[in-house]
């Protein structure tokens, strides 16, 4: 008697085996968005460092980067600073930028990047893209110190 009970109970349970195998067959093969393809095979994923130093300034700059390629800055200063695109506003990023945000011009503007904290921000579109680090002073007396970047993509 028990036998054919636990026949029965494993029969109910592993019924719905073949439908949960077709429906995990259909999502394995099934393909992205033909947006994201088109971007993935045209894109190579790459990083590039740049350095935020007190006496050196920005180290490497200006630097050339392919389309993809994310840049990811860090602060070795003693001062918090920010990062100002100039005349090529950078206003389309793939994948999360970290400590940036949008503007109210509907570009991409970093949040204070701090002693030893790091901001980056991935490149698509192509273009010479300026940009100017403000150093972030807490005493209006003391003149804002400037430094200047440029960003080549190809």
């Amino acid at each position: 008697m028990k036998t054919w009970y636990s026949l029965i109970v494993c029969w109910k349970k592993f019924s719905a085996l073949p439908f949960l195998l077709l429906v995990s067959a259909l999502l394995l093969t099934s393909s992205p968005p033909a947006i994201s393809q088109d971007i993935s095979s045209e894109l190579k994923v790459e990083h590039k460092l740049i350095s935020i130093q007190e006496r050196a300034g920005l180290v490497p700059n200006p630097i050339i980067i392919k389309r993809g390629t994310t840049v990811i800055w860090l602060n070795y200063s003693r001062d918090p600073m920010e990062i100002k695109f100039q005349t090529q506003k950078v206003t389309t990023a793939c994948r999360e930028p970290i400590n940036f945000f949008i503007a109210k011009n509907g570009s991409y503007q970093s949040n204070p990047i701090k002693t030893g904290a790091v901001a980056s921000l991935c490149f698509i579109e192509k273009g010479e893209f300026e940009y100017q680090l403000h150093k972030i002073e807490y005493d209006w007396r003391i003149d804002q110190k400037l430094l200047h970047g440029v960003i080549k993509v190809h």
